[in-house]
C-alpha cells in the first residue's frame, strides 16, 4: 500500500490504493492537469489583463470547479474546496467564479430557487436545460430542430446570435411521482 499526507501547500492529500489502483489514478490526475492547464492559463490571462492576482485560494478554487460535473452550486464548491483548504470562504468562491464567468469559461444561471448555478462552459458544445422545481435536478439535453428553429429565427430577423439560453423548468418524473431525489 501506498500512503500520502494531506498538506495544502504541497497540494499532496491522504490516500491508501493498491499498486495496481494507484497507477490508474495517477494516471487519472495526468490527463485532469492536462486538460485543466489550457483552461487555468486562460483565467490567469484574464487576471493579469485585468490587474488581479493569481492566489493560493483562487487556484484551489478553480482547480475544484474545472473538475466539477454538471451544475454546481457555489456553497457545494466551497464545502469541497474547504478540504483541501479550510481558510477560503465563501465569499472567495463566489467572486473567483463570478471572475469564471466574466472570463468565459464558466455559465450562470439563477435556480427557481434565486440560488446561482454554475457550470463549465468553455470548449462545451450548445444545450439546454430542464430544472426541476421540486429537488432542483438539472438535466441538459441537445435537440436538432431546436438548434435549426434558432438560427432560423435569427437569419429572418437578421439577427446575429452570440450566445442563448433556454430553460425549461416544470417538475421531474421523480417528483410528479412523489419520490425522493437523492
Amino acid at each position: 500500500m501506498t500512503t500520502g499526507i494531506l498538506s495544502p501547500a504541497s497540494r499532496t492529500f491522504s490516500f491508501a490504493l493498491p499498486p495496481a489502483l494507484l497507477h490508474n489514478f495517477m494516471v487519472l490526475i495526468i490527463i485532469l492537469n492536462k486538460k485543466m492547464s489550457f483552461e487555468i492559463q486562460m483565467f490567469r490571462d484574464f487576471l493579469r489583463a485585468h490587474g488581479l492576482r493569481w492566489t493560493p485560494q483562487r487556484r484551489t478554487v478553480v482547480e475544484g470547479f474545472l473538475v466539477s460535473e454538471g451544475h454546481i452550486l457555489a456553497e457545494d464548491l466551497h464545502r469541497r474546496v474547504q478540504t483541501a483548504d479550510d481558510s477560503i470562504g465563501i465569499a472567495t468562491v463566489y467572486r473567483t467564479l463570478n471572475l469564471l464567468v466574466e472570463c468565459g469559461l464558466a455559465g450562470e444561471f439563477t435556480r427557481s430557487t434565486g440560488k446561482k448555478s454554475f457550470e463549465k462552459i468553455y470548449r462545451k458544445g450548445r444545450h439546454d436545460h430542464l430544472i426541476c422545481t421540486g429537488c432542483g435536478r438539472i438535466v441538459e439535453f441537445e435537440h436538432p430542430v431546436i438548434e435549426k428553429l434558432q438560427m432560423d429565427i435569427c437569419r429572418r430577423h437578421g439577427f446575429a446570435r452570440t450566445h442563448h439560453r433556454m430553460q425549461l423548468e416544470g417538475r421531474c418524473r421523480l417528483c410528479r411521482e412523489g419520490a425522493t431525489v437523492s
